[in-house]
């Protein structure tokens, strides 16, 4: 794995720049970035979204320490974002993200964000199905709060 990062120094650049992986593991960071690109269809595969990489190496960066779950033991079984695993799933927390920005949920923002700051976006404890409900519960009760500030 680290032999495959050392021969991507673009890749090993773009880590350390972005203050590099959780407790260094690199090898780690890399085994997650790459299984993120595999799962995905878009990351790494469609030049027009460039934040992709950069939320992919985000969160494989955060998540090369496992980042325990809260609520991990009040999972609804038919979530496609639950696993049975007490931990963040970094593939599935990049999915989610994935999902939201494709369909337009995420801040208008959130495409200009560098590797580092993504990383502060990226590293909740939270399960996924909540971020999601979150994105959902302000649009449909308060969405003067997401889109008041762009109209101006």
């Amino acid at each position: 794995v680290i032999a495959r990062l050392l021969a991507n120094p673009r890749l090993l650049e773009e880590m350390m720049i972005a203050d590099g992986p959780s407790d260094g593991n690199y090898g780690k960071a890399m085994e997650i970035y790459e299984e993120i690109v595999r799962e995905s269809d878009i990351c790494g595969k469609d030049p027009d979204h460039p934040i992709l990489h950069r939320l992919a190496l985000a969160i494989a960066l955060v998540h090369a320490v496992p980042v325990p779950q809260t609520n991990a033991l009040m999972m609804v079984e038919s979530s496609e974002f639950f696993s049975d695993d007490k931990s963040v799933d970094p593939v599935r927390r990049y999915l989610n993200y994935e999902g939201a920005y494709m369909e337009g949920e995420l801040d208008p923002n959130f495409s200009s964000l560098t590797t580092w700051e993504l990383r502060f976006v990226v590293n909740g404890d939270e399960p996924d199905e909540i971020s999601s409900w979150g994105r959902q519960m302000l649009r449909n009760y308060y969405p003067d709060h997401i889109w008041s500030a762009f109209n101006n």
